[in-house]
């Protein structure tokens, strides 16, 4: 049975292959000259057994290591594929020069709007190092300030010489947080800068592809015409994503909106809408005659060229490729009278877009777009013959609800893993959303071509956008009812692993009948559920301590058990704790949370847990002294004895200097916010290093999280020394 699949599937084998050199390449590099060679030594082998094997077609046995060497052949062109894309490889690379970097030039690839700035992806073409212009190869983004309380306006293609350095792309400040780095690299960014109006200076029109230039100008001349019978910016916003994929217009509201009612996936161009334009081009090449076998071919000559245009209006993203690839492939087996295997084409795509684009596999759109056919190909068709309405209505609605399910099982858990939260009406919302897309992408058609024509345009546009105001109220009605979003969910990548080994295992079972599937899911599912009273075990015993990089400032947060006490030198703002604290407290499941600040402590209702010492703020936590260095600190304390403490928290410079707080405070390590100036971090640092003493700066090395019980980061003081001399403990 198995030779039998992968003859009638022949590329699961090939994608396996190069899925196995990708995860390789990307868990363990080597030097591209090594893996060149191994690639070409596998070539040759290849090559000369099916040479070998064709002169004498006898020698039958030879078949299984014939296959077994091209299948490692082909894992070897997907680890040299992915050791392709890392730039150390390449010598005129700009990370080769970036330190010394003082204006560079290139072409806009990409633009957008982000408040009062403008954010810019350049591909650069030279950079001058000095008084010298260096050509260089690679990729950066630009954040251009504001030019009169506007931010600059630029498209792509424009050349662009600008004045300034360029820095990393820095990682996670926090832990728990977004990856910006990773994400940075999976699209070829490796560099960042930061640059007013007046230092970008605009020589000319340059774009890197004509052919991309010639879509994007179609796309704003298409995007003008979507939008001009429409009102409100939520609209505005609606259509532009769901026809063209532009996401720079939707309201942050909006996105709330369709992320609670679990339609979210409606605003993100994917192989949904390819497959509604799909089915509007049949019907109107039907309604023209073209439905005999004989115009087969006008088909073929609509729908290849409609299809690919449209993916490249919406800017190539990787699931509306995946999905024209596989009705192009779909067309074309039609055309020449052969049978068209699902997961074939789904395998084809794969392997297609992941040569070409070995990076894909690290991009979150990619991975769910996947996930979510491979539930419709082999989930749907097992839940559909489950249930036989008898109406045309229930046989639509059941359809609807089948494809819904099915997708949730394949998505929800990887959802959950990068997300955390669960729409609990996705159910409600898919049965009214999807329909209303449909006619959405139909009317949003029509709107582009009829919006000059009088009356005729005037009455489609109103339709179109009472159409785009019911659909949001619907959204926004979902969003309202209790529940609508449960979580957070956290768990791990073993986790994750075991979640899909459960459902792999009963979706087999259910449709195989043996019951060394059900044997195997029954295994999963206890794994997941030991690490799982694991983690909430571990939970209940913690005892930490998270030290935070905010902007401009420090927070610091004593876990113990599920309540966490938060310091911080001033209010966080909402936005701010919601990206950069909240992630922790929700992956440790705090479930009460006290928030203290130390230059407002009158602003909490409860008594602060430190006291004030001669300027200093000293806390006890676990045996452990903490002292906050900050404002009010003028004259250092005058003790009989130097009082070690654990940690030192620097919040603000002091104006005689560290250096007399270290002869009478002895701290085992040292915390330096954010909050200090530039020269103050290096005066400190170079003070402490030549003290010998262990520092940890906030704002270069990012967060940090110090283990309440452990001795080593932060080694705990006697009892007879956790307080100064002529203190006595607080009650």
């Amino acid at each position: 049975m198995r030779h039998e699949l992968f003859k009638r599937v022949p590329f699961i084998r090939l994608l396996g292959s190069l899925l196995t050199g990708i995860m390789l390449g990307r868990s363990c590099p080597v030097p591209i000259p090594l893996a060149m060679g191994v690639l070409g030594l596998l070539c040759i082998l290849y090559t000369t057994l099916v040479v070998v094997h064709t002169r004498a077609p006898h020698m039958d046995k030879d078949r299984v290591w014939i296959g077994s060497i091209g299948l490692l052949t082909l894992t070897a062109v997907g680890y040299v594929r992915v050791i392709q894309q890392a730039p150390m490889h390449y010598r005129n690379h700009l990370i080769h020069y970036a330190p010394q970097v003082v204006a560079y030039s290139g072409s806009v690839v990409a633009c957008r709007t982000h408040g009062s700035y403008t954010y810019l992806v350049l591909s650069l073409q030279k950079v001058k190092l000095g008084e010298a212009w260096q050509r260089v190869q690679g990729k950066v983004a630009v954040w251009v300030a504001a030019h009169k309380g506007l931010p600059p306006a630029y498209q792509y293609g424009d050349q662009l010489t600008i004045q300034g350095s360029l820095h990393p792309i820095e990682g996670r400040k926090n832990p728990y947080t977004f990856d910006y780095t990773a994400f940075a690299r999976a699209r070829g960014l490796t560099h960042q800068g930061f640059a007013r109006f007046a230092h970008v200076h605009k020589n000319g029109y340059a774009p890197v592809s004509r052919v991309i230039a010639t879509t994007h100008r179609l796309r704003s001349f298409l995007a003008k015409r979507l939008t001009a019978p429409l009102q409100g910016p939520a609209e505005k916003g609606i259509a532009l994503a769901l026809l063209l994929g532009i996401r720079e217009e939707l309201p942050t509201t909006v996105v709330t909106s369709f992320s609670a009612a679990g339609t979210l996936h409606i605003l993100a161009v994917s192989g949904l809408h390819v497959g509604i334009l799909y089915t509007i081009l049949l019907l109107l090449l039907r309604l023209v005659g073209a439905r005999h076998h004989r115009r087969r071919w006008l088909q073929a000559i609509v729908l290849f060229p409609t299809l690919w245009l449209y993916a490249l209006l919406t800017a190539l993203s990787p699931s509306v490729v995946r999905a024209t690839t596989m009705l192009s492939l779909f067309t074309l087996a039609k055309l020449l009278y052969q049978r068209y295997s699902l997961w074939n084409g789904l395998a084809a795509t794969a392997y297609i877009g992941l040569l070409l684009r070995p990076l894909w596999i690290a991009q979150v759109g990619f991975q769910l777009s996947y996930l979510a056919l491979i539930g419709i190909a082999g989930l749907y068709p097992m839940l559909v013959k489950k249930v036989s309405p008898r109406s045309w209505l229930g046989k639509k609605l059941w359809q609807m609800t089948a494809a819904s399910m099915a997708v949730q099982l394949t998505t929800l858990p990887l959802s959950l893993y990068y997300f955390h939260y669960l729409p609990t009406y996705f159910l409600l919302g898919n049965w009214v959303c999807v329909p209303l897309a449909s006619c959405i992408v139909a009317l949003g058609l029509t709107t582009c071509l009829t919006v000059t024509i009088p009356y005729l345009g005037t009455a489609v546009g109103t339709l179109f956008d009472y159409l785009l105001q019911a659909t949001y109220g619907y959204v926004k009605v979902l969003e309202a009812l209790p529940y609508s979003k449960l979580g957070p969910v956290w768990w791990s990548s073993i986790g994750l692993g075991l979640v899909y080994a459960m459902v792999t295992g009963s979706v087999f079972f259910f449709r195989i009948k043996k019951l060394r599937y059900l044997s195997f899911s029954t295994a999963a599912a206890l794994l997941f559920a030991l690490t799982t009273c694991r983690r909430w075990w571990t939970q209940a015993q913690q005892q930490v301590m998270i030290l935070y990089c905010l902007p401009q400032q420090a927070a610091m947060a004593c876990i113990e058990r599920s309540h966490a006490l938060i310091f911080s030198e001033r209010d966080i703002p909402p936005a701010v704790y919601a990206r950069q604290v909240a992630p922790s407290m929700h992956a440790r499941g705090i479930h009460r949370v006290t928030h203290h600040t130390l230059t407002h402590p009158e602003k909490v209702s409860e008594k602060p847990p430190y006291i004030i010492w001669k300027g200093l703020k000293i806390m006890l936590w676990k045996k452990k002294s903490i002292v906050f260095l900050g404002h009010g600190c003028h004259i250092p304390p005058r003790l009989a004895s130097p009082w070690q403490v654990d940690m030192l928290v620097l919040i603000s410079y002091p104006p005689c200097g560290l250096a007399p707080y270290l002869t009478q405070l002895h701290p085992r390590l040292v915390i330096i916010s954010p909050s200090l100036l530039p020269w103050q971090r290096k005066r400190v640092q170079a003070v402490l290093t030549q003290a010998v003493i262990p520092w940890h700066d906030l704002q270069q090395h990012g967060g940090r999280i110090v283990d309440g019980r452990s001795r080593r980061a932060c080694p705990s003081a006697d009892k007879k020394n956790a307080l100064p001399p002529d203190q006595t403990p607080p009650p």
